[in-house]
């Protein structure tokens, strides 16, 4: 049988006395007694083992208790213990947020008992729920992470161009993050980014994406629009503004003549700044349907030229002293 942890925060020694040599009988019960709202509070937050909290009704509303319980544990049951004259305040605090009160001193012990052994069952199905939750959670962002990366693919089998263009922008962009000393968060994030940076291509039309002169002003402004459906596509699932901000903003440039939102400087976020170089780079080494690639020094010769106005120019230090990019 699992033990079920109790913390108790009363004052009065008979009910501590009665709450102690109750619960003592029961198997499978251990109990922590405490004094005040803020001791109970600091308790749980040193320690993750409490199942449920039992406390006085008087000392629930000292130190926001009931505040800080519904902020940081909101998933421990609150039983409140009160005399009868304050049950309307433990009604109100049951409004806040508290699952049950008890009537003190207990005409009838085993009313604790079973206090306590409901407000367990509703835990344990809080547990099973939010359990439950994230597990459908995980398997709808596999799902949607899977559909991504066969958009992915058939975009680059629309156009033989960009086929391995999302991973390598990212893994050249993870390069430059190494570089810079980005923790691993940041580091997960750019990775996602770089990957399906470009999937708003799928909203550009097929003439455009093929042609081989020049595009024309109204064809340079439909183009422009991929950044924007790639935010489109993902923001139902992904949340990060991390990742959606370096997404919609890599087409941006350091001297604000960019798009979509002319950001300049250090107004376009780091990502963005990263993923430009990164994704002009693999863009200038591999061929397009108007030209042949660039050689690797040629490539990183013009990104050289362009820092401080179409790139950051700490970025571009960075990807320069990275020996074997691609």
């Amino acid at each position: 049988m699992k033990e079920i942890r109790i913390l108790i925060v009363e004052r009065e020694k008979s009910i501590i006395n009665i709450l102690s040599a109750e619960l003592k009988e029961r198997e499978g019960y251990k109990t922590v007694f405490l004094k005040t709202g803020r001791d109970g509070i600091n308790f749980l937050r040193r320690y993750h083992n409490i199942d449920i909290v039992l406390v006085d009704v008087s000392l629930a509303k000292e130190e926001n208790f009931l505040e800080s319980m519904r902020e940081e544990f909101i998933d421990l049951p609150v039983i409140i213990t009160t005399p009868i004259k304050k049950v309307k305040s433990a009604i109100k605090c049951m409004q806040e947020g508290a699952f049950s009160y008890i009537i003190k001193p207990f005409l009838d012990p085993i009313d604790i008992y079973f206090s306590i052994k409901r407000a367990e069952e509703i835990r344990t199905l809080r547990a099973r729920e939010k359990e439950l939750t994230e597990t459908l959670n995980k398997k709808s962002k596999e799902l949607f992470v899977g559909s991504l990366n066969a958009l992915v693919k058939t975009m680059e089998i629309r156009d033989e161009y960009l086929v391995g263009h999302s991973k390598k922008v990212a893994n050249i962009s993870l390069e430059i993050c190494y570089k810079m000393g980005y923790e691993e968060n940041i580091r997960k994030k750019i990775i996602i980014a770089g990957n399906f940076h470009d999937i708003g291509r799928l909203g550009i039309r097929d003439d455009i994406m093929r042609k081989k002169g020049p595009l024309s002003k109204e064809e340079f402004e439909h183009i422009k629009k991929h950044p924007l459906i790639s935010v489109e596509i993902l923001s139902p699932v992904i949340k990060d503004n991390f990742i959606l901000k370096s997404i919609k903003h890599h087409h941006e440039r350091y001297d604000g003549k960019g798009y979509p939102d002319g950001l300049k400087e250090k107004e376009i976020p780091l990502g963005a700044r990263i993923l430009a170089v990164a994704d002009a780079y693999d863009a200038m080494t591999s061929p397009r349907p108007y030209r042949e690639a660039f050689s690797p020094e040629s490539a990183r010769e013009e990104i050289k030229v362009n820092a401080g106005t179409h790139f950051d120019p700490e970025i571009v230090k960075v990807f320069l002293s990275i020996k074997h990019s691609p």
